[in-house]
């Protein structure tokens, strides 16, 4: 079964903060493998997978799902030490659950985007380095 689902993202100002939402995030229920962390020593190598064979960690953010003008921004933030957390979301309740989540783990920048149809979230619980 297809079906439109969107990402939520936000930024955090290092591996540990993410970690402990990633934690929060698994606690109320978001699946494992819905959730991708890219963290800052993250280059081309571990990408590939995403979309960074072609255009490098820009191209692999824009696989996930977000759009080029944010992904630029974000690219930024992770080249200067932050760590990137998604979340992949099905409904309006959990995309709000997500935002909230990140928001009170000290995410910054957080912001949502569709994904394009898929049967189940493209990365499986990948915290990549």
């Amino acid at each position: 079964m297809t079906r439109k689902n969107k990402a939520v993202f936000g930024i955090y100002s290092s591996g540990e903060h993410a970690e402990r939402a990633v934690n929060s995030l698994i606690a109320a229920g978001f699946p494992s493998s819905g959730i991708s962390v890219l963290l800052p020593d993250t280059i081309i190598a571990s990408l590939a997978g995403l979309g960074g064979a072609v255009g490098g960690p820009l191209g692999a953010l824009v696989g996930m799902g977000i759009p080029e003008y944010e992904a630029k921004r974000y690219e930024g933030r992770v080249k200067n030490g932050g760590t990137l957390l998604c979340v992949h979301c099905y409904t309006a309740g959990q995309i709000s659950r997500a935002k909230d989540l990140l928001k009170s783990s000290g995410a910054q920048d957080i912001a949502s985007t569709g994904e394009s149809a898929s049967t189940e979230p493209a990365a499986s619980a990948a915290i990549f380095r």
